[in-house]
């Protein structure tokens, strides 16, 4: 390949070859794929294998439509300079010809065709493009220059042409030699390039070669971004000295793994590395371009780089400016010997290192103290479901955010956490969700998150021995604060305060505790404890009056509560509405008294004992209940169930209130006031007793 370039260059360097691109693909494109809006369309001739004329054209964007008999391609005229040879009057085109049979191979021929303005073909030289991989023209001459005698096209796998693509205003060709598709290009116009689109998104290309930009270029994002089955790309010619945005530059190329010259390029001027590498192959990377750089924002710049374990000169790039640098190194390869190059980063002006460590998979330690922390704000999921076991942090005075911080950080040793102070952190959602320390214990009595107000899963699913919090006087919302995690010792909780706490359904779903007090929810806003303790294991649980709460939705579903304990010289739950599945499936209690439970306003209760196992039920009335579909269904109670002496005057849906319920042989309701009942369907199916005792259903519809 690489002789066949150098012959290549080395000929046709004296007909401006340097402003040449020469670029193709397996791939047709149609000159409808052009970005040149103000091009004059030409309309050839629809006879196949003649030399094409044409009726107009425009010197200043050239395009040409091909028509008829194109083979299975479409044809046209492609503009392979920039605008600078209109100005001397000539440019070069590339003319799509018709299908011809040569040795029994339909080939299409493309003409490298000179014009000049006003005058149109001046002289032309064929070039083949064959799909089975063969090309028959050898020993093509050319009189476009008296310096192409002799140009020799042997050899033809080595040099057959692709189609045509459009890269802004300027074109090339891929060189195919069967096993790589080498592009080689000059210079590439990146102006309205933008973050729209990348030059080469889509294209099928192996290698890169010989890319230049223009000097003043400033913007080169997604410069090769998404280049189908790109390996490899040599970037030194490119004058980097003005370029101040890189984003995305070499991103979503999973199969790069070398780019060449890159140490030797100028960095000085770049302020955004967003995604440069994001989703590479790269194995080894050199930013000695980056020690004099003026970056601002390094967000996902080594992203899904597996293959990168370590970086060289990553300890010189200049952080001095840099503000952001979320997921920088998520999801990649980096090891201890890259993580040591970070630990004396000048972080002065940074402000988000969100999932900055996230997800990586071959560090093990990692030592901050030496960061200067006072400017991040935002930390979220910065160490999540991170290979380092060990963590060393200080300061972080002015963090706000901390959702996700150290979530699934497994049998991990955070050195500092007890001794930070987060006066201005407001969000911890998940911030120590399934956290596993070596030691058991955490101590936040210093974390003085006096304006923490969103804590929902900040321990979930934790493993701890012993949890020491402090007051949270600004807290709103602990949902799934304490979801799923096993926790021996939560004693702290009974002297804290949540005066604002307005949201805590699942709060204590799925905990494994000893003792648990929280009388201190009789001082909150809270009036939803929907799931609260839903599939909890606790040996004690001590609550106050709970007047506060309206919904009680599923609060101890499939809970075992050992010991419940309450102030039984008061009424409880005052203002319950909502008590459908309240205790459905609950356990522990043998002996089950709620006799003390308001129950005054409570509405519904839908399957309210739902397959409880007790001993003995003792109920109080429930004078607004109007739904108690299912209220017993499938319990099991051996000994008693009591009622008061009147009781659920306003029910009115009693539909399998009873179904399935079993251990006793007698129940009477004849206390039951059952004027209102309209709703008698399935009420005692699939029970089993010696007697029922039933007052009479003077309005029921439905039985």
């Amino acid at each position: 390949m690489a002789k066949v370039r150098n012959n290549w260059q080395n000929k046709l360097k004296d007909f401006a070859i340097m402003n040449m691109i020469l670029f193709g693909s397996q791939k047709v494109m149609g000159m409808d794929e052009s970005k040149n809006t103000r091009a004059s369309k030409l309309i050839v001739n629809e006879t196949s294998n003649k030399e094409k004329t044409f009726e107009t054209f425009n010197e200043e964007n050239f395009n040409l439509i091909g028509g008829n008999g194109c083979c299975n391609w479409e044809c046209g005229v492609k503009n392979i300079f920039g605008k600078t040879p209109y100005k001397n009057g000539w440019f070069w085109t590339i003319i799509g010809g018709g299908a011809v049979a040569l040795t029994g191979i339909g080939v299409g021929i493309y003409y490298l065709v000179k014009h000049f303005s006003g005058e149109g073909i001046i002289d032309k030289l064929p070039f083949c493009r064959d799909t089975f991989n063969s090309c028959p023209y050898t020993n093509l001459t050319s009189s476009l220059n008296t310096t192409l005698n002799n140009l020799n096209l042997t050899n033809g796998t080595d040099f057959c042409f692709g189609d045509m693509y459009p890269i802004e205003n300027k074109y090339g060709f891929i060189l195919n030699n069967n096993k790589n598709c080498t592009l080689y290009t000059s210079e590439i116009n990146t102006e309205e390039n933008g973050e729209e689109a990348s030059i080469f998104t889509g294209k099928k290309i192996t290698n890169i070669e010989a890319i230049k930009i223009p000097k003043n270029a400033e913007n080169i994002a997604l410069m090769f971004a998404g280049v189908e089955g790109l390996r490899n790309i040599n970037v030194t010619n490119l004058n980097t000295n003005n370029v101040k945005n890189t984003t995305a530059m070499f991103a979503e190329n999973p199969l790069l793994d070398n780019i060449i010259g890159i140490e030797k390029l100028n960095f000085a001027k770049v302020k955004d590395v967003r995604g440069m590498f994001y989703n590479t192959g790269i194995k080894k990377l050199n930013l000695k371009g980056f020690e004099n750089s003026t970056i601002e924002n390094a967000d996902f710049m080594f992203t899904q780089t597996s293959n990168l374990n370590d970086i060289e000169n990553l300890d010189l790039l200049n952080t001095s400016l840099l503000n952001s640098s979320s997921n920088m190194f998520s999801f990649s390869g980096i090891n201890d010997t890259a993580i040591k190059k970070i630990e004396n980063w000048n972080t002065t002006n940074l402000k988000d290192v969100s999932y900055m460590f996230s997800f990586i998979v071959n560090a093990n330690k990692i030592n901050l103290t030496k960061w200067n922390t006072d400017s991040i704000i935002y930390a979220d999921g910065m160490f999540e479901e991170s290979s380092i076991n060990e963590v060393t942090l200080k300061g972080f005075k002015n963090l706000e955010s901390a959702n996700s911080m150290f979530e699934s950080f497994f049998l991990n040793k955070i050195n500092g956490v007890e001794d930070l102070e987060l006066p201005k952190l407001k969000y911890a959602y998940k911030m120590f969700a399934n956290y596993i320390t070596n030691n058991g214990n955490l101590n936040l009595t210093k974390l003085n998150a006096k304006n923490l107000l969103i804590a929902d899963g900040m321990f979930e699913n934790a493993k701890l021995n012993k949890l020491i919090l402090s007051e949270f006087l600004k807290l709103e919302s602990a949902n799934s604060m304490f979801k799923d995690a096993i926790i021996n010792n939560l004693s702290s909780l009974s002297n804290l305060k949540f005066p604002l706490l307005r949201y805590g359904s699942y709060m204590f779903s799925g905990l494994k505790t000893n003792n648990l007090n929280i009388t201190f929810l009789d001082d909150t806003l809270l009036t939803s404890a929907d799931r609260m303790f839903e599939n909890s294991e606790i040996d004690t649980l001590i609550f106050g009056n709970l007047d506060n709460i309206i919904n009680a939705k599923s609060m101890f579903n499939n809970s075992y509560i050992g010991s419940l304990i309450y102030n039984e010289d008061e009424k409880i739950f005052k203002s319950l509405i909502n008590a459908n599945y309240m205790f459905c499936g609950a356990s522990g209690q043998d002996d089950f008294d709620i006799s003390d439970f308001s129950g005054e306003n409570i509405n519904s209760a839908e399957g309210m004992f739902k397959d409880v196992v007790l001993t003995r039920l003792t109920l109080p009335n429930f004078p607004s209940l109007e739904d108690a579909n299912s209220m017993f269904y499938g319990a099991k109670i051996t000994e008693s169930l009591e009622f008061p002496s009147s009781y659920f005057e306003n029910l009115r849906n009693a539909s399998s209130m009873f179904f399935g319920f079993s251990g006793l042989t007698n129940i009477d309701l004849t206390k039951l006031q059952s004027d209102n009942i309209l709703d008698t369907r399935h009420m005692f199916s699939n029970i089993t007793l010696t007697s029922l005792n039933l007052p009479r259903f003077k309005n029921v519809l439905n039985a």
